[in-house]
């Protein structure tokens, strides 16, 4: 598979706090130096915890926020900085499916609107084809053309975001950042928008770059996961391959976090009885969103 999408050196980095006179501007590092590539037709996973940097670096390769050092590539072509037509070219086939379905649909918009926005934005179709297009979609993503007449708030949080998924799709992008999409529905909701996005993926040969925390629903729908730690990678690996036998500490530690069933009462009480023992070091002193992460040393994360 050749490289659809390709970060090379990618940093982010924000102002803390106001400098001095003479003090020097403190800088949070959200994202430090990020290397990854996405194949056409790929779903690559970027997990990791929440203040690690997921969401910035997401907002980054759609062009939602500017990059502070590196080079994002869309298809051969540097769009870090390109002109503006060729940036909105990157744009139209690079749709965003924010976390929050309540908060990512204009109120005041009817649902056909919502859906053909962005063919309204870059003057594709005429009236009638877009509002074909529509009807189209809401059918593709599992509603009924009489959803097109009414307002977001007469949806349900799993039918929002099902309406967040056509209006991406609308159009007709190869790369799609699903930031968090799942995490604001309930768990039986989840379970049919994670199947719809898989169908989708497959009818239209789509690239993800899936955001998520929860490395199980991850393991329904990524080829590879890439972990990340304080603004850069620490793990990337096939799905199976990252499961079965993951490298970093922090990795182990993600997969430990994960629900299951069956390990037993008894093995809970062993446990909280034994002596604490610091297996991973470093995750107990995280410091997550703390701005304190500014005066990050050139080591690893990891370092004590």
């Amino acid at each position: 598979m050749s490289a659809l999408l390709s970060v090379e050196g990618l940093r982010v980095h924000f102002p803390v706090g106001r400098g001095g006179l003479f003090a020097r501007q403190r800088m949070l590092k959200a994202v430090d130096g990020i290397d990854l590539t996405l194949a056409a037709g790929e779903a690559l996973a970027l997990v990791g915890e929440s203040g690690c940097g997921k969401t910035t670096l997401g907002r980054a390769v759609a062009g939602l926020m500017p990059a502070s050092a590196g080079t994002i590539r869309f298809r051969g072509a540097d769009i870090t900085a390109a002109a503006a037509r060729r940036r909105s070219d990157a744009r139209r086939t690079i749709q965003t499916v924010f976390q929050d379905p309540f908060s990512s649909l204009d109120p005041r918009m009817l649902i056909s609107a919502i859906i053909v926005e962005p063919l309204t934005i870059h003057g594709i179709g005429s009236a009638a084809e877009r509002a074909a297009r529509a009807r189209a979609l809401i059918e593709q993503v599992g509603l009924p053309q009489a959803a097109l007449n009414r307002y977001p708030h007469e949806f349900s949080g799993g039918q929002r975001q099902r309406i967040a998924i056509a209006r991406a799709l609308s159009a007709d992008p190869i790369l799609i950042v699903a930031d968090e999409p799942l995490s604001a529905l309930d768990v039986s909701i989840q379970s049919q928008i994670l199947n719809l996005l898989r169908d989708l993926q497959q009818a239209r040969q789509l690239a993800y770059l899936f955001i998520s925390h929860d490395l199980a629903v991850v393991n329904h729908l990524a080829d590879r996961v890439a972990v990340m730690y304080l603004g850069r990678l620490v793990e990337l690996a096939p799905r199976d391959a990252l499961y079965r036998t993951p490298s970093h500490p922090y990795t182990k530690a993600l997969l430990d976090s994960i629900p299951r069933i069956g390990r037993g009462r008894r093995a809970a009480a062993a446990v909280m009885s034994a002596p604490r023992k610091r297996m991973v070091p470093a995750l107990e002193a995280a410091p997550g969103n703390d701005p304190a992460r500014a005066g990050q040393v050139a080591a690893c994360h990891f370092k004590e």
